[in-house]
């Protein structure tokens, strides 16, 4: 039985984009999701991505119901094998595609590059 990869690495700000590329070459031919944390996110990586000859796909909250439906529909028949999805958006994946589990034969050699954090500003001690 086949199982789903995830990976999670820390990579300098500055150096995602390449190391994305980099990732998405070696898992070349795999179904991959990747996640991202806000919609323009999502817009920027899918679209930098078919610019480099990827079939990137986004999927997010300010997309129509007949879109989001269509992408998950591409995705899942390998018509794009990246679907670049909001955080949001994977709670919307689970729903409406329930079978999807971690462990499901579904998502088998599907890989799951996180989109590195945003680290909040610190915020002032309102008691100083």
């Amino acid at each position: 039985m086949q199982t789903l990869t995830q990976n999670y690495i820390f990579i300098p700000a500055k150096y995602k984009d390449c190391y994305l590329v980099y990732l998405l070459n070696e898992y070349a031919g795999n179904s991959i999701i990747i996640f991202t944390t806000t919609c323009n996110s999502a817009m920027r990586v899918s679209l930098l991505l078919r610019n480099l000859g990827f079939g990137a796909i986004p999927l997010h909250g300010q997309m129509t119901q007949p879109s989001r439906l269509g992408a998950l529909n591409k995705f899942k028949s390998k018509t794009r094998s990246i679907l670049v999805a909001t955080d949001v958006a994977s709670r919307y994946i689970h729903d409406r595609f329930p079978h999807w589990k971690r462990t499901s034969p579904a998502l088998a050699n599907s890989v799951r590059v996180s989109q590195w954090p945003r680290y909040p500003a610190r915020r002032p001690d309102p008691q100083l």
